[in-house]
């Protein structure tokens, strides 16, 4: 499965490697690709993975997925 998501808050490199760990800390996560600028995370996951433990990963980290 592929879902793209809008991510508030990045605003350097180090706040995408924060979202990058989260978002890979969820088991069944293929892989993940982020743009800073455009405020965006495609992810590739297994049909196991639930995309509301991914998104709640990233926002436990501070910042907000739209």
């Amino acid at each position: 499965m592929k879902e793209v998501i809008s991510i508030c808050g990045m605003k350097s490199s180090k706040d995408v490697n924060k979202v990058k760990q989260a978002i890979s800390f969820n088991d069944g996560v293929l892989a993940c690709k982020i743009e800073r600028k455009e405020g965006k995370a495609e992810i590739v996951f297994n049909q196991y993975t639930n995309i509301d433990e991914i998104i709640a990963s990233i926002e436990e980290m501070g910042f907000t997925v739209i």
